[in-house]
């Protein structure tokens, strides 16, 4: 029965792949109902509590979500469950120009108060034992590459103290100092440089990995049919996901007995 079920996912997961899972000409896609949550996708996915002395367990299990702005909350929330004293780092933010009034033309709390992609948050929160994720290449010889995920075991005022639990350099122990990281493919009129140094992760980020079990969290429909695909092949079995699915809108939702959200 189980390699039925296997076979069954996988060809589900082919089919929303290369387009041909669509439910109606509106692009929409049924979600499997056994697959359905409609409560916290974060105790279907981690329990109601967390022991980080079973970090193992945890690091096989992630949520993934189309927004940064989801994920930060998702990450938040789970920060929350986690017992232990509660660090916070923020970012030095400031604008790269040679003109001074250019420079004068941003505060710094204006730039604060921006996530552009590719970079953290102005304020992170962190705490011994949580999953933490790299975004840039740092020191590839020693896996710290953009995409790599580990786990913080202590928390100093300008460093990390972090091991990766990812990869072919599983167990190895890194230092993560304050960092220069400026957005690429920026939107924003000048040239941005934020210093700062994932239990919850935007679904691009989890290419190339697999997982245990996965929670995927959709206030809203993912962009493209591509993107839900990297998200639901990054298990091998239905019984290893979980959906939240906001209901119901134009996009999305429960039709019937169908629950269906757009490609």
């Amino acid at each position: 029965m189980r390699a039925d079920d296997d076979l069954e996912f996988s060809q589900w997961v082919l089919k929303v792949g290369d387009g041909s899972a669509n439910e109606d000409v509106n692009d929409h896609i049924e979600l499997p109902q056994r697959c359905i949550v409609d409560n916290s996708i974060l105790d279907h996915i981690f329990g109601a509590s967390l022991n980080m002395n079973d970090y193992k367990s945890y690091s096989r299990k992630v949520i993934l979500t189309p927004k940064n702005d989801d994920c930060s909350q998702l990450n938040d929330q789970v920060i929350e469950k986690i017992s232990g004293l509660l660090k916070i780092y923020e970012s030095s933010d400031a604008v790269v120009e040679e003109d001074r009034n250019d420079v004068l033309n941003y505060p710094v709390e204006f730039l604060n108060s921006i996530t552009p992609a590719g970079l953290p948050p102005h304020i992170l929160k962190l705490k011994v034992g949580c999953i933490i994720m790299l975004l840039r290449n740092l020191n590839p010889t020693v896996g710290l590459c953009n995409g790599i995920r580990l786990i913080v075991r202590a928390l100093a005022s300008r460093v990390i103290d972090a091991e990766i639990i990812c990869g072919s350099h599983v167990g190895t122990r890194v230092f993560i100092p304050r960092i220069r990281l400026q957005p690429s493919n920026s939107q924003l009129p000048f040239k941005f440089i934020r210093l700062q140094l994932a239990f919850a992760m935007i679904i691009n980020k989890s290419q190339g990995q697999t997982f245990d079990k996965v929670g995927i969290f959709l206030p809203n429909p993912v962009f493209t049919y591509g993107q839900l695909y990297v998200a639901l092949s990054r298990v091998r079995r239905f019984d290893d996901l979980k959906i939240q699915n906001f209901i119901n809108t134009t996009e999305q939702g429960l039709t019937g007995d169908k629950y269906l959200t757009k490609m």
